[in-house]
């Protein structure tokens, strides 16, 4: 039994041990923080895009906002034109996605594997009405934009009413 034991105990000391506990390590961090940066980089590009808005357009990026049912909420692009307020939700992912108006849930498909989300315009409605509510302004002219990234192949049956969805290219004309 020894002649097992030893050896693997004597591994244990070794630097290519460590190396390879200290890479096991990184791969799960890594990939628990993933969604964390796509998100953010989705965000920069569609930041970079806003600055190619005029003067008469002012824009903010990560505005949190008090909201009574669920505390902070936070907006990912906030844009006051003077056509009225534009509230965009930016999701950077990628492969097919597929879901109606009213669903709470939306699908991501990328090579067969289905990942469920929650349904961006339902999860904008809530920031749009946050903004409403904090402004005190039930009448505010507002406008629900989600900006996916151009990877993303958009699959609904319908248009939807509430919300335009469109992909990060076409923002600055919707705006």
């Amino acid at each position: 039994m020894s002649i097992f034991i030893e050896p693997f105990f004597t591994f244990l000391k070794t630097p290519i041990f460590w190396i390879l506990i200290f890479l096991m390590i990184l791969s799960v961090w890594s990939n628990r923080q993933m969604p964390k940066w796509r998100g953010s980089w989705g965000e920069r590009q569609v930041n970079r895009l806003l600055t190619q808005l005029g003067p008469e357009y002012k824009v903010w990026h990560d505005v949190y906002v008090w909201n009574k049912e669920y505390g902070m909420t936070q907006i990912d692009h906030l844009v006051v034109s003077p056509y009225g307020l534009h509230v965009i939700e930016t999701k950077h992912y990628s492969g097919w996605i597929f879901g109606s108006e009213r669903q709470k849930y939306w699908t991501q498909v990328i090579y067969k594997k289905k990942q469920r989300m929650y349904n961006p315009i339902r999860q904008n409605y809530g920031h749009v009405q946050a903004i409403k509510n904090y402004l005190r302004d039930n009448e505010l002219n507002t406008y629900s934009i989600i900006a996916f990234s151009p990877s993303v192949e958009f699959k609904f049956k319908e248009p939807f009413k509430t919300a335009k969805v469109v992909h990060f290219n076409e923002l600055i004309t919707v705006i």
